[in-house]
């Protein structure tokens, strides 16, 4: 037991270290790596083209970039192209006229299929150095003239696409967990085992077929989907132009057809009766594993697992999708056929089952778990590069519930593994109760060694579990019998949990990327801001809304050395950049129908921290300009 618990607990051990020190650069969607012009450039002369170099390959008739002045005009050449190792987007631009610039970009990514956008500032000075003041609000991070809305913010029809593709994770988990079992446990359970497979295979292909069923339909809900998302309405859902890029013009199309057509291919088995005829079990022993490794693979290529940039990447999502269906697909298969169907068998059949032939399910179970520790927070790690991801993003925080999960689900296999079953077998008198004995090692491992082909045995010794005749035993064997089905099912529960937390992570992967907000604002926090300072005897009050690049409302209030509101007079700003040299920008303010209260707006070219140096006259003092310099943050 010692060695079991030691081993849980080194495998949730190395699960927490992979996914909070991760081995590798963060990777998710098709992201920015590298601009030219770089964001808040303040450029001498008009670039010649705007270029931007991404994590991943991109969908050419999709992804584009498109550059726009303040007042929401495109100004680019429209001549969106790909450079030939598809990572890099450039577009030309005609001389422009200085001022202020917003490049907006969209990405679909051929490598998984997600969905990404934004876009970013540049700036072009006058002959003077100085940069022209906004005359307008900016336009949003929206793709302009192009459709669709660019995000990387989880959204209804994103939340949506998670759902569909965690209903085909857990189909896929369910399928593996059906083959698992019947090429692997059953013919490791005795007689037993086989008569509960062979008594319930209608079952068996009924869950398989609804399983590849849901693969199907929850494949083409997410293609539809992504199309609605690419195209920005509804339209999207019959636009062939946007259905053939995804499906023919990436590698995450192909293999989201290849999922379907494997799919298909299982359906047609188990309805066809001759197809269906010809699955004897030796025919299922060797083809079925082919099957499910084929469907594995047509999962990680068509997903994000499959999108990254380490030569492990790959095998190692395919390694955990099969570790998912070992575990959490044998669960479901024991929880939701097996134990209904042993309901019916007498209460020693019942015990015995529980007693002797569950190690068959549990030891590879138990390695699935280790492989599930190793190769989930791999995945994980290639994207998050801190360990205060955890809880400071979207993505952090449902990986958190899903190791929080795991580790639930451990404890609930050591409790019915470690204690319950060994003492089930105590009460029925097969079994030491001390589990660590070397003979209930070697027990657990026999169990996966198939039994002899006219043995009614699957274990080591003894036949059928001889039920103790005093009224208390039983009375124990019944208690733990129920406790271990209930644990057991509840578990497989949890499973299912933890898969749609697996779906939801891959919307969520783009909050890991590092913000061009945070990393080009010279860490200005922006958001209302008020200021009090004085100035020869005057108390000069400056508040600013919202504090943010653009245009701002700021009011000014002036009050005498005695408390009351100075008297009429003139107020203006002087607005120059802390960080970088934005020109110098004056910016007159009215009086408010309040006395000793000014109101106007200034705008700020870019994120940063900007010094709003206060000019007043005062009706009483005339000849005299009183100055005060606020430094204020103005943020994305």
């Amino acid at each position: 037991m010692r060695r079991c618990l030691s081993l849980s607990a080194l495998c949730g051990c190395m699960a927490l270290i992979a996914a909070v020190f991760p081995l590798t650069p963060a990777s998710a969607h098709a992201l920015p790596v590298s601009y030219d012009p770089p964001p808040n450039a303040a450029l001498t002369s008009s670039p010649a083209q705007i270029q931007i170099r991404f994590s991943e390959h991109l969908n050419a008739d999709i992804s584009r970039i498109v550059v726009v002045n303040p007042s929401n005009q495109r100004v680019d050449n429209g001549d969106m192209r790909l450079s030939a190792d598809q990572f890099t987007m450039t577009a030309s631009v005609p001389t422009l006229p200085a001022g202020t610039y917003v490049v907006a970009w969209r990405t679909h990514s051929a490598d998984d299929g997600h969905v990404a956008g934004g876009s970013y500032l540049f700036h072009i000075k006058r002959a003077d150095g100085t940069v022209p003041p906004l005359t307008g609000s900016l336009p949003s991070g929206d793709i302009v003239g192009g459709a669709g809305a660019a995000t990387n913010a989880l959204t209804g029809l994103s939340v949506a696409q998670a759902v569909a593709h965690a209903l085909a994770l857990i189909a896929l988990a369910v399928i593996l967990g059906l083959i698992f079992w019947s090429v692997f446990v059953a013919p490791r359970q005795g007689t037993l085992g086989a008569e509960l497979v062979d008594a319930n295979r209608a079952a068996f292909a009924q869950l398989g077929d609804i399983a590849l069923e849901v693969i199907i339909v929850a494949t083409i809900i997410e293609v539809a989907l992504q199309a609605v998302i690419l195209d920005g309405t509804g339209r999207g859902l019959i636009a062939w132009p946007i259905y053939r890029s995804i499906l023919f013009d990436s590698r995450q199309g192909i293999f989201l057809m290849l999922r379907v057509v494997v799919a298909a291919v299982g359906v047609l088995c188990l309805w066809v009766p001759q197809l269906r005829s010809s699955l004897t079990p030796r025919n299922v022993r060797r083809v079925l594993p082919i099957f499910g490794v084929s469907l594995a693979v047509a999962f990680v290529y068509s997903g994000h697992g499959g999108a990254g940039q380490q030569w492990w990447s790959a095998p190692n999502d395919l390694l955990h999708l099969l570790a998912n269906g070992v575990w959490l697909g044998g669960l479901c298969v024991l929880a939701f056929i097996i134990f209904p169907a042993l309901g019916a068998r007498p209460a020693a059949e019942r015990w015995g089952y529980l007693a002797t032939r569950l190690p068959a399910f549990g030891l590879p179970a138990l390695i699935a778990v280790a492989f599930i520790a190793v190769t989930g927070p791999l995945n994980a790690g290639v994207r998050m590069t801190s360990f205060s991801q955890l809880w400071t993003t979207a993505y952090g925080v449902v990986l958190s519930i899903k190791i929080l999960l795991f580790l639930v689900m451990v404890g609930i296999s050591y409790v019915h593994a470690f204690r319950l079953r060994p003492a089930l077998a105590a009460s029925v008198g097969e079994a030491p109760t001390n589990p660590t004995s070397q003979n209930w090692l070697r027990r657990q491992w026999l169990a996966l060694v198939p039994p002899a082909p006219h043995g009614t045995a699957a274990l080591a010794g003894a036949g059928e579990v001889a039920v103790a005749a005093a009224s208390s035993d039983v009375r124990a064997a019944g208690g733990y019998s129920q406790q271990i089905t209930r644990l057991i099912q509840f578990e497989a529960t949890i499973g299912l949990l933890i898969i749609g937390c697996a779906a939801l992570l891959s919307p969520l992967a783009s909050t890991l990327a590092p913000s061009i907000v945070a990393t080009n604002s010279f860490g200005a926090t922006g958001g209302n801001q008020t200021l009090t300072q004085t100035v020869d005897s005057l108390t000069v009050t400056l508040a600013i809304t919202p504090g943010r690049f653009g245009t701002n409302a700021v009011t000014i209030v002036v009050k005498n050395p005695n408390g009351s509101a100075a008297s009429a007079g003139t107020v203006f700003i002087v607005a120059t950049m802390e960080e970088m040299d934005m020109g110098v920008n004056t910016f007159n303010l009215t009086a408010a129908s309040q006395p000793g209260t000014y109101t106007g707006t200034v705008d700020l070219a870019m994120a940063g921290h900007w010094n709003l140096q206060t000019v007043i006259r005062t009706k009483e003092d005339p000849g005299n300009l009183h100055r005060t310099t606020f430094i204020v943050s103005a943020a994305f």
